[in-house]
């Protein structure tokens, strides 16, 4: 066996070097359709490990059908499918809110005032209290949800209707005359709403 130096050309980079400059004088109709396959053949024993498992693998897979990457509808069901799935995986805002309170973390979701009135936590506390509406029903409005030892923080007192104590608080708060203020009330300047007799 004799010996190389580390300036000598291998045999395989001189053949693969000559078949380059072969294939190079012949027509390109003859020579496009293999050489690609053929270069990437005599490339492979020149590149690193890496990238000839790359080579490798690009040549054990199966070609790939393009055209059905560029179909909008597929597109749309892929979309359709992979929201669905991110759906399934969603945690419910109820589920979350118990994990949460779990860790003592508070939270809370945006809720109108009717449905804030039918969860337990308003019912626990008697956030909401019906009171007569001094007519033939009830009127509920919201209590105080804060409880302080020693303290009556409810709602108390009756419901006044709207703008009932008008005459009452322009008199002697502004000193304005009954007529003064009838005419505030005729001008739709005051407004009230009083019990149906």
């Amino acid at each position: 066996m004799v010996a190389r130096g580390p300036d000598q050309p291998s045999r395989l980079y001189l053949a693969c070097l000559f078949l380059t400059a072969a294939c190079s004088f012949l027509p390109s109709a003859r020579v496009t359709p293999w050489t690609t396959d053929v270069a990437a053949v005599l490339w492979l024993p020149l590149t690193p490990p890496a990238h000839a498992l790359m080579v490798l693998r690009h040549w054990l897979r199966p070609p790939r059908d393009e055209s059905k990457y560029l179909d909008s509808q597929l597109l749309s069901d892929e979309r359709d499918r992979f929201r669905a799935l991110w759906h399934s995986e969603r945690i419910r805002s109820d589920e979350l809110e118990q994990r949460l309170a779990e860790h003592k973390l508070a939270m809370g979701q945006l809720r109108s005032v009717a449905e804030v009135a039918k969860t337990d936590w308003a019912k626990q506390r008697n956030a909401f209290v019906e009171v007569d509406d001094r007519g033939d029903s009830t009127v509920k409005l919201p209590n105080s949800p804060w409880r302080f030892s020693g303290s009556d923080t409810s709602t108390r007192g009756t419901v006044k209707y709207r703008g009932e104590d008008n005459a009452e608080v322009f008199s002697d708060l502004l000193g304005l005359s009954p007529s003064e203020i009838e005419e505030l009330h005729q001008r739709e300047i005051l407004l009230q709403r009083l019990a149906n007799k």
